[in-house]
């Protein structure tokens, strides 16, 4: 029951509190204000991109798309979702990821008691959240978000079971779907994780602060 409450804490609050972990697979944040100006030119928008440009962005997900039948429905129903999105609803869900991020461990606490009270209601229909079209089936959708944060946290572990130690190792290997500009709310998720997991036994940290499987 902890277990599946801790789950509820990182997949629930991600994805339907702030609405947009899922949706960070098509879209990463936008870039700050304060871009270093050394690094380059801005690049064209996407219709005069060059071929080989193209090819490098869309890699990853194909790569993803290839290897992960089973996550295939998933992944074409949040891009119909995004798509369907206004930009204003884009960039609430991009802030909603990065606010629970920046949560507290006691806002976090909260965010898991606000959703298993959720998951627990009776004849529960449709899920209206901040941004999008209304969600169907909603203990389908909820379930389904648990265990992409329970395939995700595998991956994580076994990173560290072979070798990785630092969140950013961590997220250059698992993150492989998702673009550099969101390494960094994604270093956040890894810490997440890794701090479940160690509430559950499973990693440590060394005297040098760097992780390791138990």
């Amino acid at each position: 029951m902890n277990t599946m409450n801790r789950l509820i804490r990182m997949s629930l609050a991600l994805a339907l509190l702030a609405g947009a972990t899922p949706l960070a697979t098509f879209a990463a944040p936008p870039p700050p204000a304060d871009t270093d100006a050394d690094a380059g030119p801005p690049l064209p928008d996407w219709e005069h991109l060059s071929a080989q440009q193209r090819e490098l962005l869309i890699a990853p997900m194909r790569q993803r798309w290839n290897d992960a039948p089973q996550q295939r429905r998933r992944m074409f129903e949040h891009a119909q979702r995004w798509q369907s999105m206004t930009p204003e609803q884009r960039e609430r869900a991009r802030k909603g990821a990065r606010r629970y991020a920046d949560m507290s461990p006691q806002q976090r606490e909260e965010a898991r008691v606000l959703f298993e009270r959720m998951r627990a209601l009776p004849n529960l229909s449709v899920l209206f959240g901040g941004h999008g079209p209304a969600v169907a089936a909603p203990y389908r959708k909820i379930d389904e978000y648990i265990s992409h944060r329970l395939e995700r946290e595998q991956h994580i572990l076994q990173a560290v079971r072979e070798g990785e130690t630092d969140p950013k190792q961590i997220v250059a290997r698992v993150y492989t779907d998702v673009s550099p500009k969101a390494y960094a709310m994604a270093e956040r998720a890894v810490l997440a994780h890794l701090e479940k997991l160690r509430e559950d036994g499973a990693v440590a940290t060394d005297q040098h602060g760097q992780w390791q499987a138990i």
